[in-house]
């Protein structure tokens, strides 16, 4: 469910972006940014959502839009999302999340202690990367990196153990994502409590290969997109291959005139549109679409 609802507010911020796209917006390109970032309003969203998809960041360019309506609406919108974040800061006990205080790092095995200290090195990143306005940046500065950093080494150890030779390469590769420059998303959803301890401990699995096959929700959400486009791509190949041709004389190729073809038709569009009707001359091979 959040997935979508990330997948959707990018879409929707995109459209926007797109309708206005060129030196001159017309009339006609503002309603349609008006109509895409209305839109917005209506999406029920959460503030994993919001923290997901980087939102607030993406919506506040809007804020300053040349054009009123644009510029009004995108601003009543941020708004809306900011008292969701303020709510979620106000429920949130920072007498706990405070309690936790960095000499809790400390530990009595030298190992333990290390790993404590990296996972707290790349949870202190967040703060840095979070802009000054940022509709998450409250939620991140009441957090507590040490506290966090305590309880996520707690629960590894819980779950595997020292770093012995045959788990020590879990504990390297969590250090490394969350210390990784190029994945800002996933410490900052593990800072603000969107990934749970245990959560971690899951994502990680028993074998490298569980680790392969899950290393998509520990990604950037850039690389998560990819992912995304990958698998869509791939579903939509096995359906191809799954689709019976037909064959018949009602399409006109272009190319050499002749009209024996064979075709198959898939729904690449919404459900109440029709369908794409893919087409290949049995003479000269030449393929379209219509």
């Amino acid at each position: 469910m959040e997935r979508r609802a990330v997948k959707e507010v990018l879409g929707l911020l995109k459209k926007a972006e797109k309708a206005v796209a060129g030196k001159t917006i017309t009339a006609e390109k503002e309603s349609r940014c008006v109509d895409a970032l209305s839109q917005l309003k209506y999406i029920p969203l959460t503030v994993e959502t919001l923290v997901s998809s980087n939102a607030g960041k993406l919506l506040r360019p809007w804020r300053n839009h040349p054009h009123k309506k644009i510029r009004d609406l995108a601003s009543s919108v941020y708004e809306s999302w900011a008292k969701l974040v303020a709510e979620a800061k106000k429920n949130q006990s920072l007498g706990e999340a405070k309690k936790t205080q960095t000499s809790a790092l400390k530990s009595q095995e030298a190992k333990r202690e290390l790993i404590r200290g990296k996972l707290h090195q790349g949870l202190c990143m967040v703060l840095e990367e979070t802009e000054e306005g940022d509709i998450t940046r409250e939620l991140v500065e009441a957090s507590d990196p040490a506290g966090v950093a305590l309880r996520v080494e707690e629960a590894l150890f819980n779950n595997w153990g020292p770093g012995r030779l045959d788990n020590h390469w879990k504990y390297r590769s969590l250090c490394f994502n969350i210390n990784d420059p190029g994945n800002p998303d996933f410490r900052r959803k593990v800072l603000v409590g969107q990934v749970e301890p245990e959560r971690i401990v899951g994502l990680m699995g028993r074998t490298r290969l569980e680790l392969a096959r899950t290393r998509a929700e520990m990604a950037s959400n850039e690389l998560q997109a990819e992912y995304e486009r990958f698998e869509e791509i791939s579903d939509r190949r096995r359906l191809i291959a799954n689709t019976q041709e037909a064959t018949t004389d009602q399409f006109k190729c272009g190319k050499c005139g002749k009209r024996e073809t064979t075709y198959y038709q898939l729904q690449t569009r919404s459900a109440d549109e029709p369908m794409t009707q893919y087409i290949t001359c049995v003479s000269c091979q030449n393929r379209w679409k219509s």
